[in-house]
């Protein structure tokens, strides 16, 4: 799991498995780690071909609002301008400037616009795993 932090909040980040609700081990980068406060950090798993992910971010309890209303969680690949997915944490009517117990939100789906087709409700699964190259991610869903 990646936990990140900003200002006194934290969120954690975990990859779980859709079939049992289990999460994928991480292993830490090698070398030098992040410091704490990092506001992003490089963990690796080992994939499962075939199996279909969902990408839970747990917002800590203690998460101060401030001014804002929302929290946005978004997954993209680097070098992409767009991301592919995104979620959205709202502030409830009326509630206090902290969170009292944690909240998590779900990446679950794809909706986007891949080689000029839309793309909705994709779930997240890794399509294939080769020796000596990256994980090719991959989303199922329906074409329009």
């Amino acid at each position: 799991m990646a936990i990140l932090s900003e200002e006194g909040n934290e969120y954690e980040v975990r990859i779980q498995r859709n079939r049992d609700y289990t999460y994928f081990e991480e292993c830490v980068k090698v070398g030098d780690r992040e410091r704490l406060g990092a506001l992003s950090c490089e963990r690796y798993i080992v994939g499962e071909p075939g199996t279909s992910y969902s990408i839970k971010v747990i917002v800590k309890k203690g998460f101060k609002w401030g001014n804002y209303e929302t929290v946005d969680a978004q997954f993209g690949f680097p070098g992409n301008d767009q991301p592919f997915a995104s979620v959205t944490l709202h502030r409830k009517p009326h509630s206090k400037n902290r969170l009292d117990e944690d909240a998590s939100i779900y990446i679950d789906c794809v909706n986007t616009k891949l080689n000029g087709a839309k793309i909705f409700g994709g779930t997240l699964f890794f399509r294939s795993l080769q020796i000596g190259t990256q994980s090719i991610l991959g989303c199922n869903g329906k074409a329009y």
